[in-house]
């Protein structure tokens, strides 16, 4: 999360759609590539890479609610012994609703306020753009505790019992899929 965006920026010179590819695409978890995005927007002044970076990397969040369940239904046979619509509820972890329902909220609240200029529910299109800066500038803050309280749990002695074998794994990982990321994005993109 720290090192990427200056090593974005070095690979691909403010390039705006390449960082932010780059950066949703080669960072794990979607804290961390928000964190990257306003790393890199603070330290380069380009706002874009952050919205660029987060629609990549939601993207790749969306194959969860297929892959998930899918997983599910692989690993326990679910279909075979229960094929109830609780039961296949239950494969679903609760955060994929909340994904879903708020990728319809902004979704049908932008095509319906802004493209179709209608009112809705009593929200204008002012009002809608005002509602959603407000809850992107909360999120900010959200993120910022959240990270925050992420570190602050962070219990070193658990760590030191892991073992330097599975850093290198996660390393070796990263790595893998940043070079795999950055290949993509130069050759197939550029």
């Amino acid at each position: 999360m720290i090192f990427y965006p200056f090593l974005a920026n070095f690979l691909f010179s403010n390039n705006s759609l390449a960082v932010g590819l780059f950066l949703g695409s080669s960072i794990h978890d979607t804290a961390q590539v928000t964190g990257a995005s306003l790393i890199y927007d603070q330290q380069y002044t380009n706002e874009n890479v952050i919205k660029i970076s987060t629609v990549t990397k939601l993207i790749r969040n969306t194959a969860m609610i297929i892959v998930i369940p899918f997983l599910a239904i692989k690993q326990n046979k679910v279909w075979a012994s229960e094929n109830s619509l609780s039961s296949i509820l239950k494969l679903f972890p609760l955060f994929i609703f909340g994904f879903i329902f708020f990728i319809f909220l902004r979704t049908f609240g932008d095509f319906l306020l802004i493209q179709n200029q209608y009112s809705f529910y009593y929200f204008s299109e002012s009002q809608w753009n005002s509602t959603v800066l407000f809850l992107s500038s909360i999120s900010k803050i959200l993120l910022t505790i959240s990270m925050a309280a992420i570190g602050l749990s962070t219990d070193i002695h658990s760590i030191k019992k892991m073992g330097i074998k599975i850093f290198y794994f996660g390393f070796i990982i990263a790595l893998f899929v940043g070079i795999l990321s950055f290949s993509i994005i130069k050759f197939l993109i550029l």
